[in-house]
């Protein structure tokens, strides 16, 4: 039995090493992986024993997690940088984001979607595509575009962390 620290909610309960490496908790691996948002929870996902030594035999380092051309989503969302280039929000706020524009589309007075990353509180705007800071006003663009496009764009980082 392999106790310890859930990725998703920091309980201190059994873990289960799902196929990406991740380590979640039952209650947050139910429906698989918060974390990389992989949604399929086939058998040797949630079945799997409950030790490190049940992570995939290739090895994965989760760098999946932090390349957007790898996530299974169509469109990425990205912000600009202060000066040059976009940010990508990280795959855990992807799906959010997405249903939040999708329910923007079809009415048009859920303009806005609040979100925190990390310290840093954010208004999205749909309707201006900008991406408002709580923090300090700092105003910049957000865009979606579809994933074949992410090699024409200048990417910073995920979010604050560093590709």
């Amino acid at each position: 039995m392999n106790i310890g620290e859930c990725s998703k909610c920091g309980k201190n309960l059994e873990l289960i090493v799902l196929q990406c490496s991740h380590e979640l908790c039952r209650s947050c691996a139910k429906i698989g992986c918060l974390i990389c948002l992989d949604f399929s929870t086939d058998s040797d996902s949630n079945n799997s024993k409950n030790s490190k030594n049940s992570k995939n035999s290739d090895n994965s380092d989760n760098s999946d997690c932090n390349n957007p051309n790898k996530w299974k989503l169509d469109n990425i969302w990205l912000y600009s940088g202060n000066k040059t280039g976009y940010w990508v929000f990280d795959k855990s706020y992807q799906k959010d984001i997405e249903r939040n524009y999708i329910n923007y589309k079809t009415d048009n007075s859920k303009n806005n979607y609040e979100l925190s990353i990390g310290k840093m509180k954010v208004i999205l705007n749909f309707m201006t595509m900008k991406q408002i800071s709580l923090n300090n006003n700092t105003l910049r663009n957000i865009k979606r575009i579809n994933k074949s496009e992410l090699d024409s764009v200048t990417i910073k980082g995920i979010a604050g962390k560093a590709l």
